[in-house]
């Protein structure tokens, strides 16, 4: 039998920053706020073999391999707000929000770009009750 190899090298550089801390107090609580930006630099290459690459392999295709890079700046925003606290049926009501904005610059034999939105709402309610377990709703 023959083998189908190939030589794949992946490099990837990230460098992110961050900053947290309240805003303000309300009554269930400090409004946080949570503001970052993150840089990531991936880069491929991946040789075929001669049997990859002609197709010699019975049951395969030709693979040519890979080469390419994917530059990719993101600016990310999270925000925590107490609604609800210390309440006979609410021990705690929060809405979570973020938003994640990436940008994409991708140079590759097959583009390689994908763009995310998120939303997040969080509801966290306990009762008062003995031996009550907290239990959350993620939309």
């Amino acid at each position: 039998f023959d083998t189908r190899d190939f030589d794949t090298e992946y490099e990837q550089t990230i460098v992110s920053a961050y900053a947290t801390g309240d805003l303000f107090e309300l009554p269930a609580g400090g409004v946080a706020l949570g503001l970052g930006v993150e840089f990531r630099k991936d880069e491929i290459t991946s040789i075929p073999d001669a049997v990859a690459a002609e197709g010699l392999f019975w049951g395969f295709f030709s693979d040519k391999g890979a080469r390419g890079s994917r530059d990719v700046s993101e600016f990310f925003v999270e925000a925590e707000i107490p609604i609800l606290a210390n309440l006979p049926l609410a021990r705690e009501l929060n809405l979570n929000l973020s938003a994640r904005l990436p940008m994409t610059n991708t140079t590759a034999t097959t583009p390689l770009s994908r763009s995310n939105s998120v939303g997040d709402l969080q509801i966290h309610c306990l009762s008062e009750a003995p031996g009550a377990q907290r239990s959350g709703l993620r939309t």
